[in-house]
């Protein structure tokens, strides 16, 4: 019979191969992700706790989202003829998206520039976790490209420097870019706006919060990684 005190905790070892894999993709994810964040996903992310089931949230969304002289407390969600719809995903989850009027063009609605993500996961009895991230759209982004592709394709003849031509390009394109993400980021506040302003008819959840001492408590994904790195390494050199 084996004594409890001598009982040690083993850890198995990967290969080479895949230690060397798992380094490459934290490294990847470590790249890409300030470079995601900062041009494909608008807003940072948005989580709301509410007192009700999915199915009950997407309902309350899909009818919100039609103006009603009987919700007239939602009468500013819908300012300058701004319109929602709520679309529901195959993994039960929800997508929205936004137009609103265009000013001098009767009957004629803007192109939708961003897409908000709504993802539920259940937390604790009857509560519900709604975790909202927005991003921009692609086809919102190539509308934006043949101005600049038709700028710089008189400017490519031009008996300029070469540099000068590389450049006035690049800001054309930059400028393009730009002006769309704040287009979209303005469109993803509405949006989010409009899931919380709707979601406050439910009963908010309340969750309990943490203690003073915090400090064993780990909020990004790239501390936790270091943390189970060091982890690993301690427990390996046990073994050792």
């Amino acid at each position: 019979m084996t004594d409890a005190s001598t009982v040690r905790t083993r850890i198995h070892r990967p290969a080479r191969g895949s230690l060397l894999l798992g380094r490459l993709m934290r490294l990847l994810r470590r790249i890409l992700h300030p470079i995601l964040r900062r041009v494909w996903y608008l807003n940072a992310p948005v989580v709301l706790m509410i007192h009700a089931t999915p199915s009950i949230c997407l309902h309350t969304l899909a009818t919100a989202a039609k103006p009603s002289t009987q919700r007239l407390h939602h009468r500013n969600l819908f300012a300058q003829g701004r319109r929602y719809f709520v679309q529901l995903r195959r993994n039960g989850n929800f997508r929205v998206t936004t137009t609103s009027r265009v000013i001098w063009r009767y009957r004629q609605r803007t192109n939708s520039s961003a897409i908000l993500t709504g993802t539920f996961s259940p937390f604790g009895d009857d509560i519900t976790r709604i975790h909202l991230q927005s991003r921009i759209s692609a086809a919102y982004i190539l509308m934006g490209m043949p101005i600049p592709i038709f700028i710089t394709s008189i400017i490519f003849y031009a008996p300029w420097n070469p540099a000068v031509i590389v450049w006035a390009g690049a800001a054309l394109f930059t400028l393009s870019f730009l002006g769309r993400r704040y287009n979209a980021a303005l469109e993803a506040n509405e949006m989010v706006w409009f899931v919380q302003k709707v979601l406050d008819d439910l009963v908010p959840a309340e969750v309990m919060t943490l203690g003073a001492d915090t400090s064993n408590t780990i909020y990004d994904n790239r501390d936790f990684e270091e943390a189970w790195r060091k982890f690993y390494d301690e427990k390996v050199r046990d073994e050792r």
